[in-house]
């Protein structure tokens, strides 16, 4: 469980811990240009989050370079650090039996943060097209299961994007049968109770006509009824332009589901700092 440092003399940052730069294979934006982007949102800390993939099969696989990536954030902290906190972290894709090898990549880095994803069903990656293969239903059993391993193994300082297969059921089937899979889901959040490991409100859901963040409201305060009191907020932004998007809408989601807090984090401590007020000027949407 990772060590929490309390805060309650000044107020939450307006932060993203779900960022990804030109370090993830499906992004185009500079670390530079991240910082810019986010001293003029009035965004006050980012956490980089590119992605680290263990499957050959996936364009991320071998694409992140970590001493091109360290290279890139020390000289981003030189330019930017006195206007801007930054963060240095990793998505992490889980992979079930992969402990050690995710372990041996983590050890000796420095990350301030690890988020921990689940992309890939065993051979086959969470696309529309599998739920057409294998139809939603058994898409959402082996994803849950998957993802109970990722929240067993402890190795995540929060979990990403929990109800991921919605946003392709709903392009494809009907929305999201959160009691279809109650049992589970639950089962999960209670590990991740036990861990200590957040729950990452995404947003990237309101860019879309899903308009909902992943996961909903639903198990959102269905982790806190269970006792968890962690929470992450993060983009998940690919594009420039979507730095911060919808930072209000999710800490109001957590607010009024019984959060008062949100974690972030540093060398992998968690820091838990109050919710106040959401920023007006966040709200609206964008389309993918």
């Amino acid at each position: 469980m990772p060590e929490i440092q309390n805060s309650s003399d000044y107020p939450i940052p307006l932060c993203d811990y779900h960022v990804h730069t030109l370090h993830s294979p499906d992004c185009r934006v500079s670390m530079d240009e991240r910082c810019k982007a986010a001293i003029a949102s009035g965004i006050e800390e980012i956490c980089f989050t590119d992605h680290i993939e263990f499957d050959p099969r996936d364009p991320a696989y071998k694409h992140f370079n970590f001493e091109d990536y360290k290279r890139d954030f020390e000289e981003c902290q030189k330019k930017w650090g006195d206007r801007l906190s930054l963060r240095m972290g990793v998505e992490v894709n889980y992979f079930v039996g992969g402990e050690e090898e995710i372990l041996e990549f983590l050890a000796g880095k420095g990350f301030d943060f690890v988020l921990g994803s689940y992309h890939w069903l065993g051979d086959i990656p969470i696309s529309p097209e599998l739920f057409d293969q294998i139809g939603p239903n058994k898409t959402c059993e082996i994803y849950f299961h998957g993802l109970l391993k990722a929240a067993e193994s402890g190795l995540f300082d929060s979990l990403a994007h929990f109800d991921l297969p919605k946003r392709y059921a709903f392009r494809a089937h009907a929305p999201f049968p959160v009691d279809d899979f109650r049992d589970i889901i639950v089962e999960i959040l209670r590990r991740m109770v036990e861990k200590g490991t957040a729950l990452e409100i995404n947003t990237s859901g309101l860019r879309t006509d899903l308009n909902e963040t992943l996961p909903g409201r639903e198990i959102i305060e269905l982790y806190h009824q269970l006792g968890g009191r962690t929470i992450t907020i993060g983009s998940d932004s690919h594009r420039l332009h979507d730095l911060g998007f919808g930072m209000d809408r999710a800490l109001d989601l957590a607010r009024r589901a019984g959060f008062s807090e949100v974690a972030t984090f540093k060398d992998r401590k968690m820091r838990l700092i109050p919710i106040e007020e959401p920023r007006k000027e966040m709200t609206g949407s964008r389309s993918e």
